[in-house]
């Protein structure tokens, strides 16, 4: 049986940044955490989706060429 841990998101840092004008923007800055856990996932799902993407791209290529 498989079982699900709930990984929720870490207060990052946030700074206030002087944008363009007299604007302040808020730029929130993630924790180490959060950051690793995205790259995990990207490692892990970005090949089962390139690999849909370049499956399909192959099949449009095929029909324009005819």
């Amino acid at each position: 049986m498989i079982s699900y841990q709930h990984v929720s998101a870490h207060a990052g840092t946030e700074e206030e940044i002087q944008g363009r004008g007299k604007k302040v923007r808020v730029l929130s800055i993630p924790a180490i955490r959060d950051r690793v856990v995205q790259g995990a996932l990207k490692l892990i799902l970005e090949p089962i989706f390139e690999a849909d993407f370049q499956a399909g791209r192959l099949d449009i290529d095929e029909a324009d060429s005819a």
